[in-house]
C-alpha cells in the first residue's frame, strides 16, 4: 500500500473531501490540527440541507452553518474553508475551468494558483 507509517496515512487524506450538513458540530474536530494525529486537518465541505424536508427556507442554510462560528466550533478561516475553499478545491482541482463564468471565478483561480491575482 506504500504506507511506511502513520504520517503516510494522514497524507492520503489530502485528496478526500467530506460532505457535511450545515449544522454538523463535528466539523470542528475535522479541522482541529491541535488534537488530530500528526496535525491532520480534513477537508469538510458544506453539503447543504436545501433539499431536505426540514429546510423550509433555503436562504437560511448558510446562516445556519455560520452558527458554527458564532458557537466557537470554527473560526472565520475554517468556516471559509468549509463553505467556500474546500468545495472549490473539490470541483476545480480536476477541472480548473469548473467555476469559469461564475461570481467566484476570480477567487477560485487565486485559490488554485491558476489565474487572477
Amino acid at each position: 500500500a506504500g504506507v511506511d507509517g502513520p504520517a503516510d496515512i494522514v497524507a492520503l487524506f489530502d485528496r478526500f473531501f467530506f460532505g457535511c450538513e450545515a449544522d454538523e458540530g463535528t466539523v470542528g474536530w475535522a479541522m482541529a490540527a491541535d488534537v488530530n494525529p500528526h496535525g491532520a486537518v480534513l477537508q469538510p465541505v458544506l453539503g447543504s440541507d436545501i433539499g431536505h424536508w426540514d429546510v423550509p427556507d433555503m436562504s437560511e442554510v448558510v446562516a445556519e452553518a455560520y452558527e458554527l462560528v458564532i458557537d466557537g466550533v470554527l473560526d472565520d478561516s475554517q468556516f471559509r474553508a468549509f463553505a467556500c475553499d474546500n468545495p472549490i478545491r473539490l470541483h476545480a482541482e480536476m477541472n480548473p475551468a469548473f467555476f469559469d463564468g461564475t461570481p467566484v471565478e476570480d477567487h477560485a483561480r487565486r485559490l488554485l494558483g491558476t489565474g487572477a491575482d
